[in-house]
């Protein structure tokens, strides 16, 4: 992936990795949305398949669970920040995906 990308994470769950695990990302409520296992285990907490329009929805239909954590989730900086990150996300999606496929199709 590019370095230090930006995506999107809409959850309120956490966890703690197990010692030998690094975390590969996350954000500064929670730090763990990506790590792994091993060579074959790997684990996302955040959305590659999102696009402007959901994220706009998400925030609309998620309104009370923003207002729960007022002071670390901004509604208004999510919408900004879409609008810029939005083509770095769905450059990412889809080279997450086409991977993805690729590696599943030589399995057998």
């Amino acid at each position: 992936f590019e370095s230090e990308p930006t995506l999107f994470q809409w959850h309120e769950d956490a966890f703690t990795l197990p010692k030998d695990v690094p975390s590969l990302g996350g954000s500064l409520i929670y730090p763990n949305q990506v790590f792994r296992m091993n060579p074959w285990t790997y684990g996302f907490q955040f959305h590659f398949e999102v696009n402007e329009k959901m994220i706009q929805d998400w925030l609309k239909k998620g309104a009370a669970e923003v207002k729960k954590v007022k002071g670390y989730i901004n509604p208004k900086k999510i919408k900004e920040e879409t609008a810029l990150f939005a083509p770095q996300m769905k450059r990412m999606s889809w080279r997450f995906y086409e991977n993805l496929f690729e590696y599943l199709g030589h399995l057998k």
